[in-house]
């Protein structure tokens, strides 16, 4: 029986698959979705040592506003930058679910994720090139 109190989307689990001595550590993520679409590898298994820090990041690939394709990856290092896109939402941004660090897991998401598309600002033309064009550009990032 799989109920919610046994089943937490991303919940990160560590394994040694290999030996005491020689432990060869892995990591995999209970099954979660993003806009109702799951990752195209939810199930696989990552490969970390135990020492070492890890985010875990979804790359989100999108098409006319909706989402098209989730893939799970261990990033080494923090996402650096804010997916932001002019005219239209970004045909693609990433999502870093939490970090493993030292074989210990921390996750900032415990649901299933919803990213909506948001106008965040509004910047000035400095002319208008065609009549009709609005008199300034409008920018856009994915928000969850």
């Amino acid at each position: 029986l799989i109920t919610s109190a046994t089943c937490t989307p991303w919940k990160a689990t560590i394994t040694n698959t290999g030996t005491v001595g020689t432990p060869v550590w892995k990591v995999s993520f209970a099954f979660g979705t993003l806009n109702s679409v799951a990752p195209n590898n939810w199930d696989s298994l990552f490969t970390i040592d135990g020492t070492s820090a890890y985010w875990p990041t979804l790359t989100v690939t999108t098409s006319d506003g909706d989402v098209t394709d989730v893939a799970l990856s261990m990033e080494t290092s923090p996402q650096s930058s804010d997916d932001v896109s002019s005219g239209a939402p970004p045909t693609s941004f990433k999502v870093t679910l939490g970090i493993v660090a030292a074989l210990t897991p921390c996750m900032g998401y415990t649901e299933n994720l919803t990213a909506t598309a948001t106008e965040i600002f509004k910047k000035s033309r400095a002319s208008i090139s065609f009549d009709g064009q609005e008199p300034f550009e409008r920018f856009f990032r994915w928000g969850i």
